[in-house]
């Protein structure tokens, strides 16, 4: 349950304290607090100071509720502030007692870091024709499977989005378990994706950035393919404004597309499982009636989910429907009897009539067979 940062009456150190608590922040405690200098960059801070925060990567700024902070007005600057260090999420918590010291120094992102600061040209979404084979893949996360925490989002030019959260690290034997999230971006934040790669002119960018006194930690990497290329790009604790560009907006254009999905997705009826559907096709008296034909004989009845529903397909879609393959198992090889359609939202069955090559009610089919 979300808390509300104290202000007024109760010290600032006791709002800030409850601040970090806040679980629209998405902290993770226990979360060090402390007061650094740093560069601030698109919502980001680069640490200078303390030394050791100095080698992590700039980390987003999440204002706490009700303590103000200028945004705006800190951009480019490097700044004293005193905030939550969340490296788990990357984040910088609940700025307080913010001091401007000037400019950031140009070209250097992080005294420590190595940095391509060559700008982007503007980008211009209706200028731009998203070509058909458009695909962007953003990974990040540590360069050690058995770390946990990578993260990747994958965008087609449709606007499909596939994102995979590392749930569990990798363990001896088995591999990392992953949440799988698939959503919808718009055409329009598809164009203005691929507006931004074409003004970043993100093709020209070299494989790899890699700093080199650092010798462990995490990494981000970017592949897209346009108009019949791919480009794949690895950073390394190196900042390159190009790339980081890119990938910003990115996750800026997947965040409210994949809350609005979620939304979308929590307020339809709920999508049977594939046993379900299964145990639906066993239970038709068609199934049953060729699982009793098949007795005593060498081959056995065989179901099998050949085609599964669009997890984004809406009630009524012809997209949200299991397939079914029900046959004989004769061991060395099976061979098709029928072929169900199950509805995954309301469990309502159809039949794939294959010689007018079209899927009817399987009220239709009983009628055709009496017949």
């Amino acid at each position: 349950m979300k808390q509300q940062c104290r202000t007024g009456v109760a010290s600032i150190v006791a709002a800030f304290l409850m601040c970090l608590s806040v679980s629209s922040l998405e902290a993770t405690p226990p979360v060090p607090v402390e007061t650094v200098t740093g560069c601030v960059k698109d919502g980001k801070l680069s640490v200078q100071a303390l030394e050791r925060f100095k080698r992590e990567r700039p980390l987003k700024i999440n204002p706490c509720a009700n303590i103000p902070f200028d945004a705006t007005g800190t951009e480019g600057k490097q700044i004293r502030v005193k905030g939550g260090i969340d490296l788990y999420n990357g984040a910088f918590v609940c700025p307080v007692d913010v001091v401007v010291i000037g400019d950031c120094t140009p070209g250097i992102c992080n005294p420590e870091w190595p940095c391509d600061s060559s700008p982007c040209g503007k980008a211009d979404p209706d200028s731009v024709a998203v070509p058909p084979d458009f695909e962007i893949t953003y990974v990040s996360g540590p360069l050690h499977a058995d770390w946990g925490g990578r993260v990747t989002i994958s965008v087609k030019a449709n606007g499909r989005v596939t994102e995979k959260e590392q749930a569990r690290p990798a363990q001896r034997g088995s591999r990392p378990e992953e949440n799988i999230t698939t959503y919808t971006m718009s055409q329009g934040g598809v164009k203005r994706l691929y507006a931004e790669v074409t003004a970043c002119r993100f093709f020209e960018l070299k494989d790899r950035y890699w700093n080199q006194s650092i010798r462990d930690g995490g990494s981000r990497y970017l592949k897209i393919v346009a108009g019949g290329r791919t480009h794949e790009v690895t950073t390394y604790y190196y900042i390159v404004n190009r790339f980081n560009r890119v990938a910003t907006l990115l996750n800026d254009l997947c965040s409210p597309a994949k809350a609005a999905s979620l939304k979308v997705k929590a307020e339809r009826p709920r999508m049977i499982p594939e046993e379900e559907a299964e145990e639906i096709v066993w239970n038709l008296p068609e199934v049953k009636a060729i699982a009793e034909r098949m007795k005593g004989k060498a081959a056995n009845p065989f179901a099998m989910i050949t085609g599964y529903p669009d997890p984004e397909a809406k009630p009524g879609e012809q997209s949200a429907a299991y397939e079914v393959y029900v046959g004989e198992n004769h061991g060395t090889h099976t061979v098709r009897a029928m072929t169900f359609i199950v509805d995954a939202y309301g469990g309502k069955v159809s039949v794939y009539d294959e010689v007018a090559d079209r899927v009817i009610p399987i009220e239709q089919y009983r009628k055709q067979v009496q017949k």
